[in-house]
């Protein structure tokens, strides 16, 4: 159905016969190592469908909360290659007339798959959202980076919380047999977040957990001894000319990333970009479609540059900073060697980057 002729591990496989058997207002937690492949959950959820569903294959919606908007151009990207829908997919601020035509889509039952933030869920998109409810064509809620409804949740972005008032709003309107399912992928889930996601989507339904978590073995870890600023900035700038790419340098701070990347250019790196919280929209999709392309060399990326970015051959990662969780570390990690090949973690610390991570 989607072009695949092997899953990546019995993990995925018993995955995707776990999400594809939920039932009808039923709940499932799936944790999956990083590069194991969850889109193709929700990828199948769309084109197949689940088991004894009522749904008519070309008409429902499934509602997938992503926490950045590059993770949502990159889910677009491939969703538009892998199962031939339409863009737009992804609900993206600032852009009024696709957004209103994802808002349309979703109301009659036609969007197929779509990708918002849990913001963007919570507020534009509700009153849509419930109109597909009332008509039986909304099929699932898929919650990816899952972990983050107990991490950012509880104060930075409360709207993944919000999530579970939401649901039940959704699920009251269905008609009967035809409640939304809710499935909520993760690569680093802890008992807290579990529990957090059991209290918030599990209560009164079918709750199940699915976990095929390991460590991957692709990485080698490098940790430098903590020096000052100026030291490091020589060292991440050897590294970088030695290092096998293409590679990422993660940072913390917006400022940080825009240094480095006036610096990579000052040193003669062509092929390098930049991407943080404050890169604009278009200039987002440019850079994940080079990155996804092979066409960059470095990207210098705060944690924006992360959750869920899918490129097989990445070979470097650089941390020039402390990660502030040691979720975020391994999601960064992450990036790298998905491929299944060799990759190279190194992380260059100095005094100041625990204060600046707590």
């Amino acid at each position: 159905a989607v072009g695949r002729t092997s899953y990546r591990s019995r993990g995925q496989r018993a995955a995707v016969r776990a999400a594809l058997s939920t039932p009808p207002g039923g709940s499932l937690v799936v944790a999956l190592p990083t590069g194991e492949g969850k889109s193709m959950i929700f990828q199948l959820v769309h084109t197949v469908g689940f088991v004894a569903a009522d749904q008519s294959e070309n008409r429902s919606v499934t509602l997938v909360i992503v926490p950045t908007v590059a993770l949502g151009v990159n889910h677009e990207q491939e969703a538009v290659s892998v199962c031939g829908l339409p863009p737009p997919l992804a609900f993206q601020g600032g852009n009024d007339v696709q957004n209103n035509i994802i808002a349309e889509r979703i109301a009659e039952g036609t969007q197929g798959l779509c990708f918002a933030s849990p913001e963007a869920a919570c507020g534009r998109l509700r009153d849509p959202l419930r109109r597909a409810a009332q008509a039986g064509m909304l099929r699932a809620m898929v919650i990816d980076e899952a972990h983050l409804v107990d991490q950012w949740g509880t104060g930075f972005r409360t709207e993944f919380q919000e999530l579970s008032g939401l649901r039940r709003e959704l699920l009251s309107a269905a008609p009967p047999g035809q409640a939304l399912r809710t499935i909520m992928l993760s690569a680093t889930l802890t008992d807290s977040s579990l529990e957090t996601l059991r209290s918030l989507f599990g209560a009164e339904t079918n709750f199940e957990s699915l976990a095929a978590v390991q460590l991957r073995p692709e990485p080698d870890y490098w940790i430098a001894p903590s020096t000052d600023e100026a030291t490091r900035v020589a060292q991440v700038l050897e590294a970088l000319h030695h290092v096998p790419r293409p590679a990422v340098l993660y940072v913390t701070e917006v400022a940080a990333a825009n240094a480095w990347h006036t610096r990579l250019v000052e040193a003669g790196f062509g092929r390098v970009r930049k991407l943080h919280g404050k890169t604009g929209r278009a200039e987002r999709e440019e850079i994940v479609g080079q990155w996804r392309d092979g066409a960059l060399d470095v990207v210098v990326g705060t944690s924006a540059f992360g959750l869920g970015i899918d490129y097989g051959h990445a070979r470097s990662v650089i941390h020039a900073c402390v990660p502030e969780t040691l979720d975020r570390f391994y999601q960064e990690v992450g990036r790298g060697g998905r491929d299944g090949m060799a990759a190279l973690s190194l992380i260059v610390p100095t005094g100041k980057d625990v204060a600046i991570a707590e």
